[in-house]
């Protein structure tokens, strides 16, 4: 699902525009801001200082919220998934299917699919940890997004970095 994390990180795929979300402040040296290169058709908005909303015009497919100074919390893909798993309160008619869960260097995506056994629902949602040096980045994806949006949303979530201050 990620591609090559620095190598997305670092420049435009076609197609695709860099979100710059808010600043990330820091004592010493101040980074620009954080680079989230997004679908075409999407546009993100901070939605405090931390948190980072994006999607389709109108709708929010990925959230994105980082815990500065939060990275010895990173944890692998399957470990996210079953600790997610243990937080719902699954009843009989209801589970819950780890449909891909990747762990590389500082990126766990887990894209996870709840079903409802009486009426076949299905629900896709990505959950996501990318660590940035000392920072960590936690990504979801809204309830009711489609199997496309939670895609581009873990390709954005894998591909996203402090942008470069401006010189």
């Amino acid at each position: 699902m990620a591609a090559l994390l620095c190598a997305a990180a670092c420049r435009q795929e076609p197609g695709h525009q860099a979100s710059p979300a808010a600043p990330h402040p820091s004592s010493g040296a101040r980074r620009a801001g954080v680079k989230v290169p997004l679908p075409d058709g999407w546009s993100a908005k901070a939605i405090s200082d931390d948190v980072l909303a994006a999607g389709p015009s109108g709708r929010t497919v990925l959230r994105i919220e980082i815990r500065q100074g939060g990275g010895a919390a990173f944890a692998p893909a399957d470990e996210l998934a079953s600790r997610f798993r243990a937080s719902l309160k699954l009843d009989a008619r209801e589970s819950l299917e780890v449909v891909d869960a990747k762990t590389r260097d500082s990126t766990s995506l887990a894209v996870l699919r709840l079903r409802e056994k009486k009426d076949a629902g299905v629900d896709l949602a990505l959950l996501g940890l990318k660590r940035v040096g000392d920072d960590l980045f936690l990504c979801s994806t809204a309830p009711g997004s489609s199997e496309e949006e939670v895609k581009a949303a873990a390709a954005a979530c894998g591909a996203l970095a402090y942008a470069e201050p401006a010189r």
